[in-house]
């Protein structure tokens, strides 16, 4: 069983995220973009932003970029254009990823050796290496390529393969989460008997939680990014109500139009038009 991403013409509007934290393309602290440079219609990709009846796409915001460093066997700082680095350092969630793959694929239980192995050597002089989450992982696809889905300048000789996260999957503890590089997508690819290329990370996990601000917003504190509390469709304290479904234009339009809670930055709140 595979899960796909969401689907472009029955998307469901589940959660609305404010676009507080992209004023001035600043991205949220934390959180990767997508690498997604371009708009789209109902038919065409790779078309300039913005598109006429498909508002607020992702190029339209945030950076539309990766800030990586390439470092060398001793965990120094190399330039862009060093071809031989051994990691690399995500400058933005402040990770730190192993470059070169093993020549083989592991089951899930065999990657945890191997994990053990590459401590042992101190890559990049680090011995806290470990399998990333599915967050993590994910955070490193470039969603703009595909084959593989991430940058080869950083990232060379990356096979459109599948990757273990160190994620379970909660429904059916055989399974654990994985990013397919071939396109980004997250999936439950296979139990944990199948094998799967692995790429460790060091550094501490982001961990975060919800503070629920009595507007009808949730805040979410590890990346300061705001979100709607209910679905679109619900209302109310437990968000009663049907969620609605609608197409990807519609809910592009939806989510142009949203406005909920009143977010004050500076002397100006961002439900109004301020002048400086």
């Amino acid at each position: 069983m595979r899960f796909s991403g969401l689907k472009r013409w029955t998307m469901l509007i589940g959660l609305l995220v404010s676009t507080l934290f992209f004023i001035n393309a600043v991205y949220a602290a934390g959180l990767n973009d997508t690498g997604i440079t371009t708009c789209s219609n109902a038919d065409t990709n790779g078309l300039p932003c913005p598109v006429a009846g498909f508002p607020g796409q992702d190029a339209e915001f945030g950076t539309n970029g990766f800030d990586f460093t390439k470092l060398d066997a001793a965990g120094n700082d190399l330039p862009t254009t060093a071809t031989d680095h051994t990691c690399v350092r995500d400058n933005v969630s402040g990770l730190i990823w192993q470059v070169k793959l093993s020549d083989s694929a592991y089951t899930f239980d065999q990657a945890a050796g191997y994990v053990n192995n590459v401590n042992a050597t101190g890559l990049c002089g680090f011995n806290d290496w470990r399998m990333p989450d599915i967050k993590e992982l994910l955070s490193i696809a470039d969603h703009s390529r595909h084959s593989p889905a991430i940058d080869t300048n950083y990232f060379p000789n990356t096979p459109s393969d599948e990757f273990w996260s160190g994620s379970p999957y909660a429904f059916y503890s055989i399974y654990v989460w994985d990013v397919g590089f071939y396109d980004a997508h997250v999936g439950n690819y296979g139990s944990q008997y199948d094998s799967s290329r692995v790429r460790l990370v060091r550094g501490g996990q982001s961990f975060y939680y919800f503070v629920d601000n009595n507007d009808g917003t949730v805040t979410q504190s590890n990346t300061g990014l705001m979100w709607a509390k209910c679905s679109e469709g619900q209302s109310g304290t437990n968000c009663t109500g049907t969620a609605k479904t609608m197409n990807w234009k519609a809910a592009l339009t939806a989510a142009n139009n949203f406005n909920l809670g009143v977010i004050t930055i500076g002397a100006c709140p961002m439900s109004k038009s301020c002048k400086s």
